[in-house]
Parts: structure tokens; C-alpha cells; sequence
């Protein structure tokens, strides 16, 4: 595990470290660059007027700063400034807006003085849009600024999304005819009377009566026959 030891600033750079700011950073980084650039001092009780005077410069510059941040705040909070740029179909930028263009633009449009850590992204804009950003001037003075990046393509995927609304309104409307055209034959059904059971039971009935007569007849037809044969038989004897 490497060695740290703590030091004090004596200069601010931006993104990296501030005037009076105490911090444990790695011997080594200190030994080889803060100490010898003069950009910082050991934590010591050696060192501890050189403190007490750090501090005091830390707390001039921070008001000084205060006073420009607000400043700039009443120049572009809740401006908004623009960039038009080429954008792919799906809305993605051919390239990137970064810090450092945001903070071109706002100086070129409002006169400031503001660089790429004063702007509150940490990745660059790739897509066209509305960003909403804070300006980091000074803790305690909030800045607002809008950045609309606009695109010389209109995205297809909103267009898309449209056309898939379309369809499935058109398949609902196919459905609820398809569903009406159902229940109208469902209702013809039931309005059709059926044959009652009476009715049934009648036509078998005289169906039944139809058929005894008629084997009545063939039975009654037999006897006649043989009397036939009878007589035939005794008219035979006599001539006998």
C-alpha cells in the first residue's frame, strides 16, 4: 500500500485542487511534484505560519470568487444557448458537445469568462435533446443554464412508435367488428324459435296409427285366402 502524507495548497487549479484545501494525496506525487512546483507545503508543525497564511489568502479568494459568481449568475441564469448540429436517424450526434464547447458558446453569447470545469457534465452531450446545466462557479452561488442541442434529422423512432400506435388501433377497431358481427349471429340463433317437444311427440303418434291399420289389413286378408282354398277343395269332392 503506497505511503500518504497530508499537505496544504498553495494554489488553485482548476479540477485538481484549490488554494488552502488540506489533503492526504501519495508521498510520492508530493515529493516529485506538488513540493518542488511550490504548489503545495507539508502539514506540519513547521510549516504552521505558512498555513495560517494560506488559509487567509484561501478565504480572500473564495470571496473574490463569490463575487464574480454571482455576477456571471445575473449575465445567464436560465439562459439558453444552441448548437445545431448533424445528427444520425435515431437522433445520435456525428460526434460529441463537450464541456469545453458549452463553456465557448455561453462566453461567445454572454461575454464571460468560464472554462471546462466550470461546466456541471461529466461526460460529453451525444444526442440531441434539451440539457438543463449547473454552472460551478462558487458553492454557494447556484447557476442554471439550458443547452438545446438540435439535430438536422427528426428521430424515427418517434415516428415509429406513431405508426405502431396506428396499427394497433386499426387491429382493435378489426377485432370489435369481427366481435359485433358474432354476437348479432349469436342473437338471430336464439331468436329462432324451436320446434316444440309436443310437436315431435304428435307426428310420431300419428305415424304409429298409420302403420297399425295397415298390418291390421294384411292380417285380416289371410283368413279370406283360405276360405278360398276351402271352398276350391269341397267343389273338387262333388264332382268326385
Amino acid at each position: 500500500m503506497s505511503k500518504v502524507i497530508e499537505v496544504i495548497f498553495t494554489e488553485t487549479k482548476k479540477g485538481q485542487f484549490q488554494i488552502g484545501q488540506q489533503k492526504f494525496v501519495k508521498a510520492g506525487f508530493a515529493r516529485n511534484y506538488l513540493l518542488p512546483q511550490s504548489l503545495a507545503v507539508l502539514v506540519s508543525n513547521e510549516n504552521s505560519q505558512k498555513i495560517k497564511s494560506l488559509q487567509k489568502k484561501a478565504d480572500k479568494k473564495q470571496e473574490d470568487l463569490k463575487i464574480a459568481a454571482e455576477s456571471i449568475k445575473g449575465q445567464i441564469n436560465g439562459k439558453e444557448i444552441s448548437f445545431n448540429v448533424k445528427t444520425h436517424d435515431e437522433g445520435k450526434l456525428y460526434g460529441s458537445i463537450s464541456a469545453q464547447d458549452i463553456a465557448d458558446e455561453i462566453n461567445k453569447s454572454y461575454k464571460t469568462v468560464l472554462d471546462k470545469y466550470d461546466i456541471g457534465i461529466s461526460s460529453a452531450i451525444k444526442d440531441a435533446g434539451v440539457e438543463k446545466l449547473s454552472i460551478k462557479i462558487h458553492k454557494d452561488v447556484p447557476i442554471q443554464i439550458t443547452v438545446n442541442i438540435i439535430g438536422d434529422k427528426e428521430p424515427i423512432p418517434i415516428v415509429r412508435a406513431i405508426v405502431e400506435e396506428e396499427l394497433t388501433e386499426e387491429d382493435n377497431s378489426d377485432e370489435e367488428a369481427s366481435t359485433e358481427e358474432a354476437v348479432e349471429e349469436t342473437a338471430v340463433a336464439e331468436e329462432t324459435p324451436e320446434e316444440p317437444a309436443e310437436l315431435e311427440v304428435a307426428a310420431a303418434a300419428e305415424v304409429t296409427e298409420t302403420v297399425e291399420p295397415e298390418a291390421k289389413t294384411k292380417k285380416a286378408a289371410k283368413p279370406k285366402e283360405e276360405v278360398t282354398d276351402a271352398s276350391t277343395d269341397s267343389e273338387e269332392d262333388a264332382k268326385k
